[in-house]
């Protein structure tokens, strides 16, 4: 799949989940790796639904209507079946907890789609401030049609600076490599929150 075919693929996504929230975005890597002209490995749609809890009557309503909104029969609800199936016992998945821990989110849904890997990630309210993710290099974000970058995003390119800006929630060293992976050329800085 090349990069159009991905954009045009999470644009008809994004498109089904505005019927949720007509302020959901995609934000962070796949808007990023568009912006460099790369497909993405995933894309993350974030989105605000209600009042959403993170408890089993939430997860259970809220998989059955994305279910049912994006014509897919299995949703995966990341940090509660690592294991596959419908199983809402098992433990919370290594990946999932960057997301547990963070104040603005509910749940982590995940599907695939046309061959492209999905998460979505529900809210705890609307709009997402893309400007409080903890890397300058992860400060974008598209609505399906362009890519909007922050004024720290556009210094990083500019000046091949990857900077900390933010909180990470947990498995900080692990995302901190990775994105240093991502950017090797880029000087690294830390400079908190702002």
């Amino acid at each position: 799949m090349n990069i159009e075919q991905q954009k045009q693929t999470a644009k008809k996504v994004l498109s089904k989940i505005k019927a949720l929230d007509s302020r959901a975005i995609i934000a962070g890597g796949a808007a990023r790796d568009w912006y460099f002209n790369n497909v993405a490995n995933d894309i993350d749609i974030f989105y605000f639904h209600e009042e959403g809890k993170y408890c089993l009557d939430n997860i259970r309503r809220e998989t059955a209507i994305l279910k049912s909104l994006l014509g897919v029969e299995s949703i995966k609800v990341l940090g509660f079946n690592s294991g596959g199936g419908n199983s809402y016992n098992n433990l919370p998945e290594d990946d999932f907890n960057n997301y547990l821990k963070n104040p603005n989110i509910v749940n982590v849904f995940e599907c695939v789609i046309d061959e492209v890997k999905f998460q979505f990630i529900q809210l705890k309210k609307q709009n997402v401030n893309v400007s409080t993710f903890a890397y300058n290099m992860c400060q974008a974000w598209s609505d399906g049609e362009r890519i909007t970058t922050t004024k720290l995003f556009d210094l990083g390119v500019k000046k091949e600076l990857l900077i900390e800006t933010g909180e990470l929630y947990s498995s900080t060293e692990k995302f901190k490599q990775k994105m240093i992976d991502k950017f090797p050329s880029y000087d690294y800085i830390k400079i908190g929150a702002m």
